[in-house]
């Protein structure tokens, strides 16, 4: 058996940001000594090698002026070529080193603490009543995060109840309160309630002065428009009185 190979070429190109190097080799014809026919099997490998692009922007700052430097670098040379460009603003007298200016994180906006008093205006504004009287009237008070009834006395065990619930809603952002939180609440103003609280409760949920689901489903408490109304009369009654 006799072969002929003809040897292989090598092609190399270059485009911007690629490297493509593609070996060729050209067909094998084999020829055999009991005449077969020839066989050809061409093959062909090709390798790409690529490497990112990465934009690098400098800025240099003075009291006068302002000089911004952009421009591309392969990542393996990201490093040199910030050095590079560092070391060319800072060969001007106008702009040394300190110039350099740092990119700071944006702060992280955070929501105030809202004080006992603002809950207070809070809960004033939406029952539309005076907000400095209330405060001053030392009827209810929020402290920290718990509602207190101070002068229960101006006030029948039914509207503490909603108080309550209203309070926590609009003075502190709690619209469903479980049914025994509330209860403790409402024995902790030490208002004497000749119905028992769970039969308050219930009475608010077959009033529609609670929502009716919620409280059945799973004895969650939240004050409805019709038990607001409540509210509203009973503080202006205790605030005129």
């Amino acid at each position: 058996m006799s072969e002929k190979r003809d040897k292989p070429t090598v092609e190399v190109k270059k485009e911007e940001n690629k490297l493509e190097t593609t070996l060729v080799a050209e067909k094998t014809t084999s020829t055999l000594s009991d005449s077969k026919k020839q066989e050809e099997k061409p093959s062909i490998k090709q390798i790409e090698f690529k490497e990112e692009i990465v934009s690098v922007i400098i800025e240099a700052q003075n009291e006068k002026f302002t000089v911004t430097l952009n421009t591309k670098s392969r990542a393996s040379t990201i490093s040199e070529t910030i050095d590079r460009l560092i070391q060319e603003i800072t060969k001007s007298k106008s702009f040394p080193l300190e110039t350099i200016v740092k990119k700071e994180k944006p702060a992280t906006q955070t929501t105030p603490k809202i004080e006992s008093d603002n809950k207070m205006e809070l809960f004033a504004k939406r029952f539309d009543v005076d907000a400095d009287k209330l405060i001053k009237s030392d009827l209810i008070g929020i402290k920290n995060d718990d509602v207190q009834i101070i002068r229960s006395t101006k006030f029948a065990p039914s509207e503490v109840g909603l108080l309550i619930l209203s309070m926590k809603d609009h003075g502190l952002g709690q619209k469903s309160v479980p049914y025994e939180e509330w209860k403790v609440i409402c024995e902790a103003t030490g208002i004497k309630s000749k119905t028992p609280w769970y039969q308050v409760a219930t009475n608010y949920s077959n009033l529609n002065q609670i929502e009716k689901n919620k409280y059945k489903n799973s004895k969650m408490m939240v004050i409805t428009l019709k038990g607001e109304k409540i509210v509203k009369k009973a503080l202006e009654r205790a605030l005129n009185s």
